[in-house]
């Protein structure tokens, strides 16, 4: 109920032929979209059990309910009720395949749909389950034991009993019927487990007629997935039955398994269309097996079971008996057989290893080294898996330095490299003690260990850098990686990982990112969440058979093919055990199985075994909002729909309503939150626009005209998929806009025009005034198309003149003097595409074409990024900026080219007529949820009596010494009354110059046009 659906009792299943999934529980119909649940009350009930769906060859969706039979209208979105079946318990539903009838069975009797016409068909024993077989016959159960073969073509019926040897079982309640193939009948019944009938020789056998425990087995539903798989739903957990063996496994509720069924007692399964499998349960919802395209095998703790004893897996190393040895931070050592998945646990204490807390390990022939966090080193005889050695903190020369052991190596000579908390040593087998590697700085943490294939170590550090030793030369290098100025971005890392490709890159993973290193180049490349990867914490790399690297990250796991540089990510939706792994924990076994731990446990995997999903899935547009509320159909309340939105392709809208949003959904289950979405809305957008989570779009205030909003999506593997949807919308214009309301003021004027002629000509002064006024509102109009024509003309030719005018200047050899007009050139032409692109922007206001797209952005961010865009213009005029911006990051919903060209504008005047001082000051009122940005500053006071004409179009104080526009403060304010806000000249001090932004920090009728 958590996901949205109305009740945890999920009695039964059906995919439609669109794609949905409808789910039937306790009270209510629900049908999912992937995404979300949308329900139905079966009217006139409050609540009705859903016993049955069925859909049939017309696309009607039939729903059985304990009150009755209903047929869903698709059109209105409701279930109508067949009234001939008020108040009785629908048990089964079917048709039969000759005249598409619809036939049911209610109150235990056989009842046909003929011309909207109920019939009852008297079959003379009490009736449970219904199976159309063929064009002919439809099979039926009853409560003892008996199949009915009934015919519709000429209504006979023979009976036939599923019992072995015609013993007569009393009491064998038949619960469903289900057609396996041409000749076999599966019958599952409530006490005596599951049976195949054959029809063609009228013989029964027993499928499974005992639980797993030896008590009596109850079936509830069948499922063919393929020839060799059967699924079978009981009050005992799912059996999944492969007919070629006989063999089968029991799917039961786990209480050690999170990722077991959530409920024993299973009602209904289902296929889907991509081969992902639905089970309803009693308690437990409904549980959905997806198509394994990619197979991750979990281990993780259980209790009283063989598990890996503890959740955070680190280490894991195979001995030359093939089994993997694993080391855990929270719960010790354990040995793993990869062929049996057994596993066996050593624990520290008294005689055993002396921490649980494991941070390396390493195989030397019959020995394995185990370093741990706090306590040295143990090493372990691997014939008597007995510790047979200790070696901890010592004051001696040779002995180890620190007990933090943090990594182990070997070399090819199989000499051990112990990587500590302060220094880099090497075991001295003849004396039994440890060697400091010289050169090799101390009192740093070495955090990772790699030995190369050329027999070169590779130490990383926490934030001191990265090394390589030449043991045969005895020298030691720092590999360094210089970038913006600084000689090595290393020192600033924490190294987590080091490991060797198959083309002989080293690869550094680190706390903050992923590199690439060519040793031959001295070149490193960086991958990041910029690169594609799903988070900038790498705990582990490892590359596979097709030169395919595997990343192990803080949220999920990824692939970088090195072909290609793709990258796809795996989370939860690919069903990994958890997102987060852990430190240096990977493996890769000579099957090419790969190994990840984390910290709930540890995945193993095969990506030779890994399918693309094709799946093409269908896309619909599945909501309609008017200001936030959903539209109805028909005669609802807020009603905009003749029928569904699903079926839907034309909307029109009044002008009051075009503050809309739409929601949509691709029907793919397997993992619906990786798809991604692009939109259009033809006649405002010029591209598309791609959505990685959200599966609803808004806009606001869009001006009368008809528009064309369309929408695709991939499937869950990223792959893009021919399934646009499209709809059209039509909004009106308001009434005073309309033919008619223009018709009506031409009359009104004319009418008018005589009535000043005929009787006020005396008024004759008064109306020239007025045309006066009406002209120099017409000139102002002419002014603004002409400078907007001529900015038209303008700008091209000004970009043609920058393009070579830049090159020019990054040309060396022009003399000085030359070279001066060229700057004096280049300044006017910025200028004047500045101009020209503000003139533009206030045309576009003016006549309502600007939009604004809202989305939640960082305000805190937005200031500070224009501010830095203007502080070597600051710097060089010797102004002082004073920033009053909290600590805190301050969030709004607004437009951000808009916000920043007003606090562009704003911070630009105050440049262009400060002498000394600037203040830039952002706050948040939670009570008004408002923002405000001010900026202020010194120099030349404005008149209070100007400091609402300073915002006029091209009004400019007098005595004013710099150039600009005229029109900026007029369409910084025009963006900001778009927001719902407002932009204001202040007097908060009588020295300062302040001009204050407020905007609401959430979406309330905001306004693009």
């Amino acid at each position: 109920m958590k996901d949205g659906l109305s009740n945890n009792t999920a009695m039964c299943l059906l995919q439609d032929s669109k794609g949905f999934v409808w789910i039937g529980t306790k009270d209510m119909v629900n049908r999912y979209d992937g995404t979300k649940f949308k329900t139905f009350a079966l009217e006139p009930f409050l609540t009705s059990s859903i016993r049955h769906l069925y859909e049939d060859s017309k696309k009607i969706l039939w729903v059985g309910t304990e009150n009755g039979l209903y047929a869903y209208n698709e059109n209105k979105e409701t279930f109508n009720l067949v009234k001939e079946t008020v108040n009785t318990n629908i048990f089964s539903i079917t048709e039969d395949l000759h005249d598409n009838n619809i036939l049911f069975i209610a109150d235990f009797s056989l009842f046909k749909i003929k011309n909207n016409v109920v019939n009852k068909i008297d079959l003379k024993t009490p009736l449970t389950t219904l199976c159309s077989f063929d064009k002919h016959t439809v099979w039926i159960g009853n409560t003892n034991s008996k199949l009915i073969k009934y015919n519709f073509i000429d209504n006979s019926a023979e009976q036939y009993d599923l019992t072995h040897n015609g013993i007569i079982n009393n009491g064998m309640w038949i619960e469903k019927l289900y057609k396996l193939n041409d000749s076999i009948l599966l019958a599952g019944t409530t006490a005596h487990g599951a049976k195949a009938f054959n029809t063609k020789t009228k013989k029964s056998t027993d499928i499974i007629s005992k639980s797993t425990n030896g008590k009596n087995l109850y079936i509830r539903d069948f499922l063919k997935v393929s020839d060799e798989e059967i699924w079978i739903a009981t009050e005992n957990g799912i059996y999944i039955l492969y007919p070629k063996t006989n063999n089968y496994i029991n799917l039961v509720k786990n209480y050690n398994d999170p990722f077991s069924i959530s409920d024993n007692a299973v009602y209904g399964l289902i296929k889907d269309k991509e081969g992902g499998i639905w089970a309803s349960t009693y308690f437990g919802g409904v549980n959905y097996f997806p198509k394994p395209y990619n197979k991750f095998e979990k281990f993780f703790p259980k209790q009283r079971e063989n598990s890996v004893s503890g959740n955070a897996v680190r280490e894991i190393v195979k001995d030359y008996n093939g089994n993997l040895w694993i080391g855990t931070e929270d719960n010790g050592l354990n040995k793993f057989d990869p062929k049996t998945n057994k596993f066996t646990h050593y624990r520290s204490g008294k005689n055993g290893i002396s921490s649980s807390n494991i941070h390396g390990l390493v195989v030397v022939d019959n020995e394995l080294w185990i370093g741990t966090f706090d306590q040295g080193l143990d090493v372990m005889d691997l014939h008597s898996e007995k510790i047979i050695r200790h070696y901890q903190y010592g004051p001696g020369k040779n002995d180890l330095k620190s007990n933090f052991v943090h990594s182990l190596a070997k070399t090819k000579n199989k000499k051990i490299i112990v990587a500590t908390t302060n220094a880099i040593f090497t075991y001295n087998k003849d004396n039994n003690n440890f060697d400091i590697i010289p050169h090799m700085p101390v009192d740093i943490f070495y955090s990772s260990l790699l030995v190369d294939s050329t027999g070169k170590i590779w130490s990383g550090t926490f934030n001191n850098g990265l090394y390589t030793i030449d043991m045969e030369n005895k020298v030691v290098n720092r590999v360094r990686f210089p970038l913006n100025n600084k000689d090595d971005i290393l020192i600033e890392k924490r190294i987590t990982d080091i490991y060797q490709d198959s083309e002989s890159n080293i690869w550094i993973a680190t706390e903050s990112c992923l590199y690439k290193y060519y040793p031959a180049k001295k070149v490193f490349k960086e991958y990041s969440t910029r690169s594609g990867l799903p988070a900038n914490l790498i705990y582990s790399v490892k590359e596979d058979n097709n030169k395919v690297m595997w990343i192990s990250t803080s949220k999920g796991l990824a692939s970088l093919g090195l072909a290609d540089n793709s990258i796809k990510i795996y989370n939860r939706n690919n069903d990994l055990l958890y997102e987060q792994f852990n430190y240096k924990s990977s493996f890769k076994d000579d099957n090419g199985d790969m190994y990840f731990g984390g910290i709930k446990g540890m995945i193993r995997f095969n990506p030779e075994n890994f399918m693309i999903d094709t799946f093409n899935p269908p896309l619909y547009i599945t909501g309609f909002q008017i200001s936030n509320k959903e539209v109805g159909i028909g005669n609802e309340e807020n009603a905009k729909l003749k029928k569904s939105i699903i079926l839907t392709d034309n909307i029109t809208l009044k002008h009051d309503e075009s503050t809309f949003s739409i929601d949509f959904a691709a029907l793919e289950f397997s993992s619906s939150e990786n798809i991604q979405y692009a939109y259009m809305l033809e006649g405002l957008d010029k591209e598309w626009t791609y959505l990685d989570e959200n599966r609803r779009v808004y806009y606001t205030n869009l001006p009368a005209g008809v528009y064309n909003f369309k929408v695709k999506s991939t499937n869950s593997n990223g792959i893009w998929s021919n399934n646009e949807r499209r709809l059209q919308l039509n909004i009106l214009p308001p009434f005073w806009k309309s033919n008619f309301a223009y018709l009506i003021y031409t009359l009104l004027v004319a009418g008018s025009l005589y009535l000043v002629y005929t009787f006020y000509r005396e008024k004759n002064l008064q109306k020239m005034a007025i045309l006066n006024i009406q002209r120099e509102k017409e000139l102002y109009q002419s002014k603004i198309d002409f400078f907007t024509q001529v900015a038209h003309e303008i700008r091209t030719p000004l970009t043609l003149i920058k393009g070579p005018l830049e090159k020019i200047m990054k040309k060396r050899n022009i003399p000085d003097d030359v070279g001066k007009y060229i700057v004096i050139m280049d300044r006017n032409t910025q200028r004047l595409l500045s101009l020209t692109n503000e003139l533009l922007n206030f045309r576009e206001i003016e006549t309502n074409k600007f939009s604004l797209t809202f989305t939640k952005l960082n305000i805190t961010d937005i200031v500070l990024s224009v501010i830095e865009r203007y502080q070597d213009a600051i710097d060089q005029k010797d102004i002082m900026l004073k920033r009053n911006i909290p600590d805190k990051d301050i969030f709004a919903f607004a437009d951000q080219e808009a916000l920043i060209k007003i606090i562009s504008n704003l911070l630009n005047n105050a440049l262009k007529y400060g002498e000394s001082l600037i203040v830039v000051s952002l706050n948040h009122s939670d009570k008004k949820n408002e923002v405000y940005i001010s900026v202020s500053n010194d120099g030349k006071k404005i008149p209070a009596e100007l400091k609402d004409r300073i915002f006029e179009p091209f009004f400019r104080t007098k005595n004013t010494k710099e150039t600009g526009s005229g029109i900026g403060l007029t369409l910084a304010r025009s963006l900001a009354e778009l927001h719902n806000g407002s932009l204001n000249f202040i007097n908060l001090r009588e020295n300062l110059n302040t001009f204050e932004l407020i905007i609401p920090d959430h979406i309330n009728k905001e306004k693009e046009s």
